[in-house]
């Protein structure tokens, strides 16, 4: 049974794989990598081979050498590693890119602006108008858009106890309710997904209902 890194949740496959990948693994999601488990597979395969070396060169002396010591070494390893990756990196012009996705996030909700997001006041729209609006915003000089109900998902913060479910550093000021995704309900299409930041849930609703909104730059 196969389940995709979720951030916040554990993995299946991890009880299949070595010691070290399964220790990279476990970094991750303790560290809140979500996705960003891929981007180290050069991690593991470099860490692998610093593992394997140290056996060959220990080889003659293999029954002193505690194996556990080969562990704890790659252990310090991916955490020096992990502290000096930062998920979110905040621009300064009022967008935030996610290292793992590469996709530029619109810092504020729409309707506030500012460094904390503090001038302004939220906006809902219905569906129609929120497509509009990220497809006309002019921020960066980049070409925004409604992200997909994928998109918005990978910014939630499944680890955290209290709403809204979102790095509130990076995004300060996000509404812990709905937001729009540009992802139509295919079973009913006058509905649309929407994604909840108060705990990560996905519902589908009306889209002449009105929601908040945060705009995606990206592949």
């Amino acid at each position: 049974r196969r389940v995709l890194p979720v951030r916040g949740l554990a993995i299946s496959p991890v009880a299949l794989c070595p010691p070290i990948v399964r220790l990279i693994v476990i970094m991750c999601v303790v560290y809140q990598d979500r996705s960003r488990l891929f981007g180290y597979l050069p991690t593991v395969y470099t860490i692998m081979h610093i593992h394997k070396d140290l056996k060959n060169k220990i080889k003659g002396e293999a029954k002193m050498f505690p194996k556990f010591l080969l562990v704890i070494f790659s252990f310090l390893y991916l955490f020096a590693m992990q502290m000096g990756a930062t998920p979110f990196t905040d621009n300064g012009d009022g967008t935030v890119k996610d290292q793992a996705t590469n996709l530029v996030w619109q810092k504020c909700s729409q309707g506030l602006t500012g460094t904390s997001c503090s001038s302004g006041s939220t906006t809902t729209a219905t569906w129609a108008s929120a497509v509009s609006y990220c497809n006309g915003l002019s921020l960066a000089s980049k070409t925004w858009r409604l992200p997909n109900t994928n998109e918005l998902k990978s910014i939630i913060d499944y680890t955290k106890t209290s709403s809204p479910a979102i790095d509130s550093t990076v995004f300060p000021a996000t509404i812990a309710v709905y937001y729009w995704s540009s992802s139509t309900y295919a079973a009913i299409t006058t509905n649309a997904w929407i994604v909840d930041f108060s705990g990560g849930n996905v519902f589908n609703f009306d889209k002449t209902n009105n929601y908040y909104v945060r705009c995606v730059f990206g592949p």
